[in-house]
């Protein structure tokens, strides 16, 4: 927790929020039917509504605020426009520190990250901002999930290709590079310049890479092994 404080002014937004490609949201040109299934099946609390594309954002949909029209069958198009509120926008490079001291001040819990061409490249919550200092709290209506860490055995691990580096680095004991891509998947495809295939290997200071599996142009999985630098003894 004590690192987690201490990372918060060197860590910015974008090393730890929802990348886009994981965001849920509603397309309001959608059919009715459609848009119902996507709100009643949703896990989250809050839903980005835009038109056709999430560059065309139009508001943040809070459950809570059309659970009572929902209850009373209320609850329509006109409804759900009425019930959407202003997205917060916050650059990708906002340290984690400044954007929780925002967080306060606007007594929001929520902005969309976008890039300087003005791009959505995720979403950052007060929720990811704690992770990050306590690690992940969970929901008692989320079901578990499988850690992004699994040892194997000794020296030996499986992990998320989503995994930031930084976690990496502080739980395994590496030193794998921060100065480019957050995730390992972001660093293998990188690193090779290209797309991976499974039993792609590659060779980072203390550790071997291995691809597990590789598809939608991200590495699902990946073999971790450290190797621990030897000491040497004198002669």
């Amino acid at each position: 927790m004590l690192l987690g404080v201490l990372e918060l002014e060197d860590v910015s937004v974008s090393e730890a929020m929802v990348p886009r490609n994981e965001l849920e949201g509603v397309d309001l040109n959608d059919d009715w039917d459609d848009i119902m299934q996507q709100i009643t099946t949703s896990r989250h609390g809050r839903l980005v509504a835009y038109r056709d594309h999430l560059d065309q954002v139009e508001g943040m949909l809070h459950i809570r605020d059309i659970v009572l029209l929902m209850r009373d069958n209320t609850f329509d198009r006109t409804a759900l426009r009425q019930a959407l509120r202003p997205c917060i926008f916050v650059p990708e490079s906002t340290p984690l520190r400044k954007q929780l001291l925002q967080f306060r001040r606007a007594k929001a819990r929520s902005g969309l990250v976008v890039d300087e061409y003005g791009d959505i490249q995720g979403l950052i919550t007060l929720q990811d901002i704690l992770t990050h200092i306590v690690g992940d709290i969970g929901d008692e209506n989320t079901p578990d999930e499988p850690p992004e860490i699994v040892e194997q055995q000794k020296n030996l691990y499986t992990v998320e290709g989503g995994i930031p580096l930084r976690q990496l680095n502080r739980e395994l004991g590496l030193k794998l590079p921060l100065d480019g891509p957050n995730t390992l998947s972001g660093l293998i495809i990188e690193t090779l310049g290209n797309f991976p295939e499974a039993g792609t290997e590659l060779d980072f200071p203390g550790c071997r890479v291995r691809v597990l599996d590789f598809a939608d142009g991200i590495v699902g999985s990946a073999e971790i092994t450290c190797q621990p630098e030897e000491s040497g003894e004198d002669d």
